[in-house]
């Protein structure tokens, strides 16, 4: 066996303490990086959702083993909103009876219940609407939007014909509602909401609330 030279021992001894200490102050600064009541799961990775229910999408996972911040609930204390230790600066919701709690819950704040958001936006037209171009008729088209919401959510909307190069708005419809009852992908059929002459024109779908979203394409109107 090689002989290990003179003061190897101590520096060999010296390192293993240097990283005990370290992982003992890495364990201390977890532990500190919480302050105030925090929860952890029970048993399995708990869903963390955009708001209090299982209407609302998930958009993250408090896993089995994590603490996180609480940072506010429900009236009856249900739900937890919590700061999401996935994803910095994130807060999510996660159910009550999957997670154990610790620290004093009575000056939680009670939080408002957040709306939905758009998170996705599409429109489609025919690419190609053969009608009459005489200059004195027009014509009405009808657009299909999808709208996908993260939880319950009214959307307004409105659409915006513009020329073909999308410098130039040559009219809008009146603003429209959509009402999400949980996170899903609602298919709206606008009917004949514009009515134009024949060209090359570009629209835009905008959701205008609760948050700003749009979606564009193009299409055009021709003679037989």
């Amino acid at each position: 066996m090689s002989q290990l030279l003179p003061g190897t021992r101590s520096l060999m001894r010296l390192a293993w303490a240097a990283a005990a200490l370290c992982m003992v102050l890495t364990a201390c600064q977890a532990i500190s990086a919480i302050t105030g009541p925090s929860l952890t799961p029970k048993s399995v990775d708990a869903n963390c959702r955009f708001g209090p229910g299982t209407d609302f999408s998930t958009i993250s996972t408090l896993r089995l083993g994590e603490t996180a911040k609480i940072l506010g609930t429900i009236t009856d204390q249900s739900w937890w909103q919590v700061k999401d230790p996935q994803t910095p600066g994130t807060k999510c919701w996660v159910p009550g009876p999957d997670v154990t709690s610790s620290g004093d819950i009575s000056h939680v704040p009670v939080v408002p219940i957040p709306s939905g958001l758009v998170t996705a936006v599409s429109i489609s037209v025919p690419a190609v609407i053969h009608s009459t171009c005489d200059n004195d008729t027009t014509n009405p088209i009808s657009f299909k939007i999808s709208m996908t919401t993260n939880g319950p959510a009214k959307v307004t909307y409105h659409l915006e014909v513009y020329n073909k190069d999308g410098t130039m708005l040559l009219m809008h419809s009146e603003s429209a509602t959509l009402t999400a009852p949980s996170a899903s992908t609602q298919i709206v059929d606008t009917g004949d909401v514009i009515d134009i002459d024949c060209g090359d024109f570009f629209v835009k779908a905008i959701a205008d609330s609760p948050n700003s979203m749009i979606a564009h394409t193009s299409w055009s109107v021709v003679s037989p």
